[in-house]
Formats: C-alpha cells, structure tokens, sequence
C-alpha cells in the first residue's frame, strides 16, 4: 500500500480507501444525543413495563418483562378514577 494526498491505495490499484479522522466535534453531539434519548425514553419504558405488571412480577424483576401482560391494573384504575365520567355531558 502507498499513501497518495492523504489516501491510501492498494497495490492492485482496484480499491481507494480513504482515512477519514474521527473528529470530537461529530462524535459529542452524538454521544450527548444518545445519552439525552436514554434519559427521556427509561422512564417512559419503566412506566409501560408496571402498567402490564402485578405488584409481586414488580419486585421480582423491576426491568424485566412481565411474564403475563395483564390488563387488570388499566381496569382497576378505570373504575377507582370514574374516568367514565369524563366522557358524559
């Protein structure tokens, strides 16, 4: 391999490769993107994961998946809340 103007060539001359630096200013804003998305989106993950949980399935395996996803506490919350009566006029 010979480097010509800052790229590298293979000696068979069918490939051009070139070496592309890795520079702090694209790589920041990413990590910082992706580290702000984790933030945002765990609490909203954790949130759904109890919503189809039983509280025992809660204390076992907090961030696991529920073995069962069950409706039951949509359905407890809908009637102790009388969110029904939002909807009558």
């Amino acid at each position: 391999m010979e480097q010509i103007n800052g790229a590298l060539i293979k000696s068979n001359k069918t490939r051009i490769v070139k070496r592309r630096k890795v520079r702090l200013s694209v790589i920041l804003p990413r990590l910082l993107t992706l580290l702000l998305a984790v933030i945002v989106l765990l609490p909203f993950y954790i949130t759904v994961l109890m919503a189809f949980k039983t509280p025992q399935e809660t204390f076992q395996s907090f961030y696991g998946l529920p073995k069962v996803f069950r409706l039951d506490n949509f359905i407890n919350a809908w009637k102790i809340s009388n969110f029904s009566l939002a909807f009558k006029k």
